[in-house]
Parts: structure tokens; C-alpha cells; sequence
């Protein structure tokens, strides 16, 4: 009787041990299942200083915070070119459209800019890139 209720004693302290491990690297877990970039740096904010409500609560937001940076685009003057403009134009909507819509009308577009590439074969991330160049009135700088 006295070996059976010392194995549920022992049973239950492990698993309130791992639960409560779980719950203080809870901000390390959200950060591995996010697959951030940062997560070393999180876990060892969260493993230093979680322990503090304040170090738990920072690691917790820094693991759920947005990882895409935001993109802003400076000119000192607004583009005259109407191809620059319009490339603007679409890179402003890129985020409303959906994939097979901006696709198609970020590839009929840059194929009339350089009628000498194939766009079809191109990821997202190339085509924003191109449009970007021409937004940015390097069109002629861009690598045909």
C-alpha cells in the first residue's frame, strides 16, 4: 500500500512538473511552433528572466509579435513615369489581392515593361521585386 501511494506521489510530481514547465516556457513553445528567427534569443530571455512576471510577459509578446517587417517606400518626389506610378499602384493593393489575381496582373504588367522576360515561371517574392524596381524608377537598372 505504502509503494503504491508513493508511485502516484511520484507520478502526480512529474506531471505538475511538466506542466508547469510547459506553462513557463510557454513563450519559448509559441515562438518554436511560429518558426521565428529569434526564438534562441527568446528562450534565453524566458529562461533568465522569466521567472519575473515582466521578463514572462515580454518573451510571451515578443514570441507572438508580427516577424515581417514592415516595407515602406521613400521618394523624395512622387514618380512621373506612368509605369512607375502604376507599379506603385499595384504594389499598394498587393496585400488586398488575392495570389492569382495579382499574379496575373503583376505579370501582364511588367511583361509589357520588359517584353523580353518570361514572368510566368516567377515566384511572389521576384515579382514584388521587379514591380518594386520599377516603382522605384530603376526599371532600366533591373537585370533582363
Amino acid at each position: 500500500m505504502a509503494a503504491t501511494t508513493s508511485a502516484n506521489a511520484l507520478v502526480y510530481g512529474l506531471v505538475s512538473l511538466s506542466l508547469v514547465l510547459a506553462f513557463y516556457f510557454l513563450p519559448t513553445l509559441v515562438a518554436l511552433k511560429r518558426n521565428r528567427h529569434n526564438t534562441g534569443a527568446i528562450f534565453v530571455l524566458n529562461l533568465f528572466l522569466g521567472w519575473t512576471v515582466v521578463g514572462w510577459v515580454i518573451s510571451l509578446v515578443w514570441a507572438v509579435s508580427s516577424s515581417q517587417p514592415q516595407v515602406v517606400y521613400v521618394r523624395d518626389q512622387p514618380p512621373t513615369d506612368p509605369a512607375a506610378v502604376l507599379a506603385g499602384d499595384i504594389l499598394r493593393q498587393w496585400d488586398t489581392l488575392e495570389m492569382v489575381r495579382r499574379t496575373a496582373l503583376a505579370t501582364q504588367f511588367l511583361a509589357k515593361v520588359y517584353p523580353k522576360v518570361d514572368f510566368s515561371s516567377l515566384s511572389q517574392p521576384e515579382i514584388k521585386l521587379w514591380l518594386t524596381e520599377v516603382a522605384m524608377g530603376h526599371a532600366g537598372s533591373a537585370k533582363v
